[in-house]
């Protein structure tokens, strides 16, 4: 039974895209989506063959076996040539027309330590706050590294025994000799190692203790996560849980809406100010704007009240948005230099856990926050819109798979609660026209996964991107009552 309060991992399968999403208190606090045609590559090991070395970039390209080549930044110790086979591991998927980014600094994730095989430092994790116990576990990593590897004490070392440790290390050095060998002994392009699964992901965020309680609506990822924490005993296995498939698991908690509205451009505030966000192929622009025209002597206190809120929305949108590279910020304008030094800090505070990842510099002459995040993963955008087809991508739509798996839980909904033999689904005419018969087979494959039958129809009413339910019941009044419309399509 989900508990209200804790730090939740939930977990939603749909047929075209699995959706992760981290709740603190009960608001959204991260969100990571996949789709079934992007399997991640993030973690995994392989034996590549460097195509090309480009230095006025100081970086290579490198052949892992994947479509496009990888991307490996080179300086310091990191020198490679064309042509030569390199042990590399994947930090970042490809996105869009980048490839995957690389590192040769490999490293293996244990229960209590990640192994760091190509270093010799000791480190251990910011999340254990007790001096005394973060000085035994330094000693005690530095007496098993004695200076040939490096470590990193995760937060469930915390009170692990030394012997513990080393148990975990022995087996990570085994998972790093068989890297080894396969790299040396093989020519070409091959995965030699694969990182965690979905599923094994988020057993180790219930292992850590980063997340209170994992909720899962699949019973596949269910039993995997299940496996992974079997040692960890019957206390640690009770955090996780099956959602019953038959209810939409965000709707259920809450956070539906709040998920579709991270591709929307406008974002109210509580005070009635809004946020404007605009998207360029450089930049992200972000722009502050007061509910109404404010005047008079409070002025200056009403405009620092709405930037103070309006800071703690942005950190929270950029996060949850993914949006990285270079962030203008233009805030309503202030005068006191108190003011804006407090609105500095505000946002300092606000990204302060991300530990180097967001850097805030500060206000421009002209007085708009300039602001660099990197992101490790693809924006949430790209998985929620696309290109509009009628300005050509000036504009955004749904996205296919975001319309794909919101059909999919709609016809789920159907089947559920009503006992009906076929359901009328109205798009958008121009959506409808751009469908392709891959799209239709897709949602062939939706209609025999749930035995129901399905009509698509095009309508002019519907928004671009859009897909309303235009009526359930006997297949043979809704086929006629869609000869009414300008084309449409049935599926079974």
């Amino acid at each position: 039974m989900a508990v209200l309060g804790l730090n939740k991992l939930i977990i939603d399968k749909g047929m075209f895209q699995t959706t992760r999403v981290r709740l603190s208190d009960d608001q959204l606090f991260e969100i990571a989506i996949s789709s079934r045609d992007e399997i991640s590559l993030v973690g995994n090991v392989y034996r590549g063959r460097v195509s090309r070395v480009v230095n006025g970039i100081n970086a290579a390209f490198v052949d892992i076996g994947e479509a496009q080549n990888a991307y490996l930044q080179l300086g310091g110790k990191i020198k490679v040539r064309q042509g030569e086979d390199v042990i590399v591991q994947v930090i970042k998927d490809a996105d869009g027309g980048k490839g995957a980014k690389l590192t040769q600094e490999v490293s293996l994730p244990g229960k209590y330590a990640v192994y760091l095989p190509l270093e010799n430092v000791v480190k251990v994790s910011r999340s254990i706050e007790s001096q005394s116990e973060r000085e035994r576990l330094q000693a005690m990593g530095e007496s098993i590294t004695l200076g040939e590897f490096g470590l990193v004490i995760r937060t469930q070392g915390k009170d692990a025994e030394l012997e513990d440790l080393k148990l975990d290390i022995q087996r990570l050095q085994a998972a790093w000799e068989s890297i080894r060998q396969e790299g040396l002994l093989g020519m070409g392009p091959k995965l030699i190692y694969q990182g965690y699964s979905i599923a094994e992901q988020a057993a180790e965020a219930v292992l850590s203790g980063e997340v209170d309680q994992l909720i899962v609506n699949d019973s596949g990822i269910y039993n995997e996560a299940l496996s992974h924490l079997k040692q960890a005993g019957r206390e640690v296995m009770s955090r996780v849980e099956l959602f019953d498939k038959s209810s939409d698991i965000f709707d259920f908690f809450g956070i539906k809406k709040r998920i579709k509205s991270l591709s929307n451009r406008r974002i109210w505030l509580r005070s009635g100010g809004n946020i404007v966000f605009e998207k360029t192929e450089a930049l992200t622009v972000i722009d502050v704007n007061t509910a109404k025209s404010i005047k008079g002597s409070s002025a200056e206190d009403t405009i620092f009240k709405t930037n103070m809120e309006a800071a703690e929305e942005i950190a929270m949108q950029i996060k949850l948005r993914d949006i990285g590279g270079i962030v203008l910020v233009d805030f309503i304008d202030m005068k006191s230099s108190q003011n804006k030094a407090a609105l500095l800090g505000k946002m300092r505070a606000c990204f302060a856990s991300e530990h180097g990842k967001t850097k805030i510099y500060g206000f421009t002459e002209l007085g708009i926050m300039e602001i660099s995040r990197k992101n490790e993963k693809r924006e949430i955008s790209v998985h929620l819109l696309a290109d509009c087809p009628c300005c050509r991508g000036n504009g955004k739509i749904t996205s296919r798979i975001f319309l794909l798996d919101s059909l999919e839980k709609e016809v789920k909904r159907i089947k559920t609660h009503a006992d009906v033999e076929c359901a009328m689904f109205e798009l958008n005419t121009q959506y409808y026209g751009s469908f392709s018969r891959n799209d239709f087979a897709e949602v062939r494959e939706i209609a025999k996964a749930y035995g129901l039958r399905l009509l698509l129809a095009s309508s002019s009413n519907v928004q671009q991107g859009g897909l309303e339910l235009a009526g359930m019941g006997k297949r043979g009044s809704l086929v006629e009552k869609a000869k009414a419309y300008a084309a449409f399509i049935e599926i079974n």
